[in-house]
């Protein structure tokens, strides 16, 4: 299943429906529905800071806006707003989508994962040409390199040992002291044995 929609406002509260019309409709014609073939589409610009993504956006946000909500003729995924400021609030607080920082997208995705009652296997981002192509490569890069890592679990052995290092930060500080002195110390002996 492919969900366009997974991010409209409609779209977002239903997912866990969703997948209960996919298993009915699979169970009918005798094949068997698999979360993991689930891909949910949905928009996203993302830069180091949120206040960067949201001056990116004013590239082409407002386009957007306006063709959503005068051209498209899908009312689900009708923008809403008329500032540019109502339109970045309208993207990031009704969930349709993040104008913000790599977190922002993790926190999305997890949103989606706990709103689809047990998962599901992609998340596609659809391009909306709200960023310059410099920008909007620069989205993906911070994609690649924070938020998949986060869900594919290449991260998760680091992670943890962070984790660790802020929670020993000082016990692990004083030992790499203690180390340092003992090499120090066992330097100078050494040199004194040397020169006698």
């Amino acid at each position: 299943m492919l969900s366009i929609g997974a991010t409209s406002v409609d779209g977002f509260d239903a997912l866990g429906y969703h997948w209960d019309v996919v298993e009915e409709r699979a169970k009918e014609f005798g094949q068997t529905a698999d979360r993991d073939q689930w891909r949910l589409v949905g928009p996203m610009h993302l830069a180091e800071t949120r206040e960067q993504a949201i001056q990116d956006v004013k590239f082409g946000l407002n386009d957007w806006c306006h063709y959503t909500q005068k051209v498209l003729a899908a009312p689900h995924f009708r923008a809403a707003g008329e500032s540019f400021e109502e339109r970045v609030a309208w993207v990031n607080e009704s969930g349709l989508g993040v104008i913000g920082t790599p977190d922002d997208a993790i926190e999305q995705i997890e949103r989606l994962e706990k709103q689809s009652n047990g998962g599901f296997g992609s998340y596609l981002m659809m391009d909306t040409e709200w960023a310059n192509p410099a920008a909007q490569q620069r989205h993906y890069e911070l994609f690649a390199r924070y938020v998949k890592p986060h869900f594919q679990g290449v991260a998760t052995g680091p992670k943890r040992s962070e984790d660790r290092a802020i929670r020993q930060h000082k016990e692990l500080g004083n030992r790499v002291e203690k180390a340092v002195q003992a090499a120090t110390d066992a330097h100078f002996e050494a040199a004194a044995t040397d020169n006698s």
